[in-house]
């Protein structure tokens, strides 16, 4: 609606973080809806009156009182000379400036409305909840007055329809008889505790102290910089409000009671860190300048700080903040990422990576934990590494060049798909050869196949029967195999050339250690949209063919391979809010006898069904593209976790895309890009595009698939690399779906670990490589749990 909505979320600070678990289904779709579209509307709507109401509304049942909400809401609008305590039918004057827009007579007379009944409301609870009050007592009203189920779509859900009770002319009943009297003493209203402030990342600029042996080495704050300058920066978290170069989204957000212990890294390629003037560890490491400091980060108040001195050259330069949670043993999870220009006005890029309560978390089997976890992240012609090793945790952080342009990959990745779509188009037999029985019947032997070795790497068995060796073997002798691994090859040692410490980082990993790779829009120019990092192939390829092919060498097959490449602005791992969410299945609906999309989709079709998911398009109904299009539109019911399209791909080029989803190139049959729309997701589903090519994308364009949906707003896309055989397709869907919903086994498991073991059970059960075909974008640690669930996995 406005800014009122953010703003208050800060007023409120931590005891915000309980919203999403106090509304069911309908409250948490509609509140969602109003956070997220109003801030960045720029029109005003006829009904944002109504919308304030509701607003209000929400905010008693988060145990608002009205101490809490008088003294806020009376001077955040009195700034915009509306006198919001007046009477309902008090003269409103016409076109009050407010925002990018005006408000009409009719928008200040609803939002008035919306203010006198929260008012009325929260007075009234705070005459019959228990003395201590707080979010349990305004649940356990007293006998007769209690929460009415949330309305049906479209029903009316004014205040008469939240409560049991008689409302009406903006009149309150009075206190409840049932509510006992205090002994001796009058009732006295509840006094909630009052909420911590919030708090916020914060960096300042300080003049240094001249000639200063030991801290402090900061002077007085200045408010903006000098070229060619020093200055002693001090990093920490504030009380919100207080003066920081920082601007944004810079709320440190829900930090566990315990507080967190975090550790800093500091990369700066065109700004001087200046160690004489450092409490922190500072460092050069080629161009780049590196500091790194650990920060406790309490429950509540502000933190300790620490001083970096800097000097500004001919331009004032950008400074990057990588925070991670650090658990005692020194493992870390990237937390927060802060880019700082300080150019005056300082700005700030933030990218919010993970909440708080969601870091750190434990695998659920020690077969599904990697030796190794390193990061990558590309920023600025530099690469920002960390490794750590199992639990002895020997951490490894460096910062060196990233020397790779997007003229340089573009050939190699165009080549390595072109490899493997070869290879699929000579050997889709190999591929496709596996039965659905038999599939079924070894699954549930798999647990546990992933040996990790001990911590030296996972020793993979061979548990294909004879056929499935002899067709695997024929594969391994071909020309296109062997063209497909050169292929890699070329690929790996152009993005990580021999001789480089990342390269011998790479070599060195033990098989089956976890690598994830940031390179986002945020990482300056040159950024490549997709990479296919799994079809890297890390030998050298014998080209007279004695030497064969090693399919391990893949890091499809050899590592747990993460990727970021879209900006992610939803910190939680959680799919699944306080009701379960929702799956989403729009299969390919060609029903021509020897069609093999349409003999797949049916399977499919039965086999979600009997899982109790929901599939379109509903042939019972008439215009399956219609229903298609709304499905893709807005999902429904809410919340949808996750949205699963089977059909055809194409791309006239890399601009204009199109699903097929029936058996003829009729407009009926195909959806066109102006056909997919670009309404938010609120529910911020994984996305799981099973169709040729969905995740290729040309090294100098962004994948159109992967921007149109990312751009609404989901966490993780699943998608191909190339055209894929159409039995393995559906095959390799089935298996990520048993291990991400949980079907293998009931402990949670991310969807990053789910495409790993997907790939897995095709190896080791069948000596089959087609789960290289797919790559996953973003959230690797995403569940299909609840926040709770995702919590208790930090144990």
């Amino acid at each position: 609606m406005f800014e009122l909505y953010p703003k208050f979320f800060g007023y409120l600070g931590d005891r915000s973080r309980d919203i999403e678990r106090q509304l069911n289904e309908h409250e948490a779709l509609d509140f969602s809806s109003m956070l997220r579209r109003y801030p960045v509307i720029d029109d005003w709507r006829t009904d944002m009156g109504a919308e304030y109401g509701r607003f209000l509304r929400y905010l008693i049942r988060f145990g608002v009182s009205t101490a809490g909400l008088e003294p806020f809401f009376n001077e955040y609008f009195n700034r915009a000379q509306i006198d919001w305590a007046k009477s309902r039918a008090a003269p409103v004057r016409l076109d009050v400036a407010f925002g990018k827009g005006k408000l009409s007579a009719d928008d200040v007379v609803l939002m008035r409305h919306g203010y006198t009944d929260a008012i009325d409301l929260a007075k009234y609870l705070e005459t019959v909840t228990a003395p201590d009050g707080g979010l349990d007592a305004i649940f356990g009203l007293p006998a007769g007055v209690r929460w009415k189920p949330p309305p049906a779509e479209g029903a009316d859900d004014g205040f008469e329809s939240m409560l049991h009770l008689p409302f009406g002319g903006g009149r309150v009943p009075p206190p409840s008889p049932q509510v006992p009297p205090s002994a001796g003493a009058e009732p006295q209203p509840p006094q909630p505790a009052a909420a911590p402030p919030r708090r916020d990342f914060s960096v300042t600029a300080h003049e240094p102290l001249v000639g200063a042996a030991a801290a402090p080495r900061a002077g007085v704050e200045v408010g903006s910089l000098q070229r060619g300058s020093d200055y002693v920066l001090r990093l920490g978290v504030s009380l919100a409000g207080k003066k920081s170069l920082l601007s944004g989204n810079v709320s440190v957000g829900d930090v566990p009671p315990q507080g967190m212990q975090t550790r800093w890294f500091v990369t700066a390629a065109d700004v001087e860190f200046l160690p004489a003037l450092s409490s922190c560890k500072v460092e050069k490491k080629g161009r780049f300048w590196l500091a790194s400091f650990d920060l406790k980060v309490p429950g509540e108040g502000e933190s300790q700080v620490e001083e970096l001195g800097i000097r500004t050259g001919a331009a004032l330069g950008t400074v990057k903040v990588d925070i991670y949670a650090a658990r005692g043993n020194g493992v870390l999870d990237l937390y927060r990422q802060l880019t700082v220009d300080l150019a005056e006005p300082a700005k700030v890029q933030d990218d919010i990576c993970t909440a708080a309560g969601h870091t750190l978390l434990h695998t659920t089997h020690e077969w599904t934990t990697p030796p190794v976890h390193a990061q990558v992240i590309v920023w600025k012609g530099s690469a920002h590494i960390t490794m750590l090793r199992g639990a002895e945790v020997k951490d490894y952080s460096d910062t060196i060049d990233w020397p790779v342009t997007v003229a340089q990959l573009a050939n190699p990745i165009d080549t390595v798909r072109a490899k493997l779509d070869l290879l699929r188009e000579n050997w889709s037999a190999y591929f496709n050869a596996i039965d659905v029985d038999d599939m079924k019947q070894r699954l549930p032997s798999h647990a546990g196949v992933l040996d990790d070795g001990g911590g030296n790497g996972w020793q993979l068995p061979e548990l294909a029967d004879a056929a499935h060796r002899d067709a695997y073997d024929d594969v391994l002798r071909s020309k296109e195999m062997r063209a497909f691994a050169q292929a890699g090859y070329r690929l790996y040692n152009t993005c990580f050339p021999e001789g480089t410490a990342l390269r011998t980082m790479l070599d060195e990993l033990p098989a089956g250690s976890r690598v994830d790779f940031q390179w986002t829009e945020k990482s300056g120019a040159g950024m490549v949209p997709h990479v296919p990092w799994a079809l890297m192939y890390g030998k050298l390829v014998d080209v007279t063919g004695k030497e064969p092919v090693d399919p391990e060498a893949f890091f499809g097959l050899r590592l747990r391979v993460g990727s970021q490449a879209w900006s992610g602005r939803n910190p939680s791992r959680a799919l699944v809010g306080a009701k379960p969410a929702q799956s989403m299945n729009i299969l390919y609906w060609g029903d021509k006898p020897k069609d093999e999309v349409g003999i797949e989709a049916r399977w499919q079709s039965q086999e979600f069904a009997g899982w109790g998911q929901k599939v379109l398009p509903d042939a019972a109904q008439a215009d399956r593209k219609g229903q298609v299009v709304s499905a893709i539109d807005e999902p429904v019911p809410a919340p949808v976790g996750v949205i699963y399209l089977f059909c055809h791909y194409g791309a006239q080029n890399d601009n204009d895309v199109s699903l097929r989803f029936g058996d003829s190139a009729q407009p009926a049959d195909v959806l066109s890009q102006d056909e997919l729309s670009a309404r938010k997701l609120l529910d911020t589903p994984l996305l799981f595009a099973n169709a040729c090519g969905t995740a290729e994308a040309d090294p100098f364009t962004a994948g159109v698939l992967e921007s149109i949906f990312f751009d609404r707003g989901v966490r993780a896309f699943v998608g191909t690399e190339t055209r894929v055989p159409v039995q393995l397709a559906s095959r390799f869907a089935w298996l990520f779906f048993q291990f991400f919903y949980r079907r293998f086994d009931a402990k949670p498991m991310s969807a990053g670990e789910a495409l790993v073991q997907a790939r897995m059970f095709l190896w080791t059960q069948y000596r089959n490589m087609g789960g290289l075909f797919y790559s996953l974008v973003n959230q690797y640690d995403l569940y299909f749990a609840s926040h709770e669930e995702v919590v208790a996995l930090r144990q």
